[in-house]
């Protein structure tokens, strides 16, 4: 079992994180027996984190975060300004295989992660300012965009997509899905389009769409608006 959350000062005898930090926890089978513990230095924390765990016994944390911060082992990452996105995974072993920071500028939000049926890892959440993204669309209206990403075995970003919009929306879970494709759920509060599909939503809208890697985005469940959903229930 494996536990990710936030914390100031020590963590028991074999991990560390300064204040604040992240920290990750495996336990044993067994009246649950503390296996290892990790924890970050450096950087402040701005959100908690989610974590996902491969087939393979991989496992990847990620959250919002500003200055420098990494896991020891490896270099750590710098933000690029604001609020970035920070993401590490570890391999079954508990090794740290790579930590790496992406965003703009300003301020983006990290929210969720996700292994597909095939083992791609996914990121999610939303972007304050233009960024780059290998071989997305990158269409950036000037506030907050939902971002999905794909990223390979070495940790660099390999794909993804900028869901644009003309006000503020952000993904905000990752689910797999069959085969080499996730659903995307998020938020929205304005116009959204994704791979030409436009939603005009109301205020406290949600979308859901299913997403397959390497740019092929094929939207199978239409967007919805959470308050059309309410009164159809009624």
């Amino acid at each position: 079992v494996m536990v990710a959350g936030t914390l100031a000062g020590e963590m028991g005898s074999t991990g560390a994180a300064d204040a604040p930090g992240l920290f990750l926890v495996e336990l044993g089978t067994e009246q649950g027996d503390v296996v290892s513990t990790k924890g970050t230095s450096g950087g402040s924390l701005i959100a908690p984190p989610e974590i996902a765990i491969a087939s393979t016994g991989d496992t990847c944390i990620i959250s919002s975060f500003s200055g420098t911060m990494g896991f020891a082992d490896k270099a750590p990452a710098t933000s690029a300004g604001g609020t970035d996105w920070f993401y590490a995974c570890f391999d079954a072993k508990g090794a740290l295989r790579f930590q790496q920071a992406w965003g703009s500028k300003a301020d983006d939000r990290a929210r969720t992660v996700a292994f597909d049926k095939q083992g791609t890892l996914w990121l999610g959440g939303s972007i304050g300012a233009s960024a780059k993204i290998p071989g997305a669309f990158t269409s950036f209206s000037g506030m907050n965009e939902a971002v999905v990403l794909t990223v390979d075995s070495q940790g660099a970003l390999s794909g993804g997509e900028v869901f644009s919009s003309n006000v503020d929306e952000e993904v905000v879970r990752l689910a797999a899905a069959p085969g080499e494709s996730v659903f995307a759920a998020g938020r929205l509060d304005g116009i959204l389009a994704i791979k030409g599909h436009v939603l005009t939503g109301r205020k406290e809208g949600v979308f859901v769409a299913r997403l397959s890697p390497q740019g092929n985005y094929a939207v199978e469940l239409d967007p919805f608006d959470l308050a059309d959903a309410a009164a159809d229930d009624a």
